[in-house]
């Protein structure tokens, strides 16, 4: 998964397309659980700063910053 196909999943911009957001999710492919947490912020943009990789391709753990002020 990249992190082009992640934010696609989450439709972050259609869903809330004023807002910025600081997420967390982590996806384990294994047991198939998936944990997502959201914050919002009164912002106009976000950006997908990074994605750190833990364990296997599958197993990872997203961050998201809020930009845009």
């Amino acid at each position: 998964m990249t992190q082009k196909d992640t934010l696609k999943k989450f439709t972050f911009p259609t869903q809330f397309p004023n807002a910025c957001f600081s997420v967390t999710a982590t996806m384990n492919n294994a047991t198939g659980n998936e944990a997502i947490n959201v914050r919002e912020f009164t912002k106009d943009y976000f950006s997908a700063i990074g994605i750190n990789g833990r364990g296997s391709w599958w197993d990872f753990h997203f961050t998201w910053i809020a930009i845009g002020y």
